[in-house]
């Protein structure tokens, strides 16, 4: 059965624990965390992971991308990713291609285009060993792509329009970074109308990432999802529990 796990999910860092069941290995989405912290909340086990997907080359979701590649770690990225990241070229046995299924160790893995403003960002369809199939997207402004066979939703709901336009008059948020947030991040309004374009018939379990502190509103964003879906919905924390007190 497919368990999803937020270590962390916020702008200051993310990472997600991914088992299947049986005696497949676990596999970690994105490593945005300094490496000690990663190092505890996986309860000092990166040695037992199937590997680390990244998403994109940003700190939050990289930043210990080649400290778990030098403990023999397998991290898996695009080619813009790693080029940013410093790896060399020549290493392709750890390029993802945007629409080419990829296995690592019991998973099967099909990395898909994300909207954000860092080359080569990607989202994943990722098969766990159990049968079940998750979506994992955040950094992206809207997802072009529909989904099929979909068992679980791990995708971003950064902001909601009303807030961010509001707080963007008071002057709490610069313009700046409100013009750069709508055009990289997914908004509440954004992410429902993705939800209403895919088929969620087989949907268990809905998680939401990567909510921002001054523009986004966990009571109501959980509220929406779950009227609009009829899904179970969780926001994901911005810190989680250690693996090691989940045992």
């Amino acid at each position: 059965m497919l368990d999803f796990r937020p270590l962390a999910s916020s702008s200051s860092g993310c990472a997600y624990h991914l088992s299947g069941g049986g005696a497949a290995a676990p596999l970690l989405v994105e490593c945005g965390i300094p490496f000690k912290q990663l190092q505890r909340a996986l309860a000092f086990r990166t040695s037992e992971l199937a590997g680390c997907l990244v998403s994109h080359a940003h700190g939050d979701h990289a930043m210990s991308a080649m400290e778990l590649r030098s403990r023999g770690v397998e991290v898996r990225a695009s080619l813009e990713t790693w080029d940013a990241l410093g790896l060399k070229s020549s290493d392709c046995a750890h390029f993802l291609y945007p629409r080419a299924e990829a296995q690592i160790g019991d998973w099967r893995v099909l990395p898909f285009e994300a909207v954000h403003d860092c080359p080569g960002t990607l989202g994943f369809v990722i098969g766990a060993p159990s049968g079940e199939r998750l979506l994992y997207l955040t950094d992206s402004m809207y997802s072009p792509f529909r989904f099929e066979g979909l068992t679980h939703l791990a995708v971003e709901c950064n902001y909601s329009s009303e807030i961010i336009r509001e707080r963007t008059r008071e002057g709490t948020v610069h313009r700046e970074r409100y013009a750069r947030t709508v055009r990289t991040h997914m908004s509440i309004e954004r992410l429902e109308e993705m939800l209403k374009a895919n088929d969620l018939s087989r949907v268990e379990q809905i998680w939401l990432l990567h909510l921002s502190d001054a523009n986004s509103d966990e009571v109501e964003f959980k509220s929406r999802i779950e009227r609009l879906t009829g899904i179970p919905t969780t926001i994901a924390p911005a810190w989680g529990e250690p693996c090691e007190a989940r045992r």
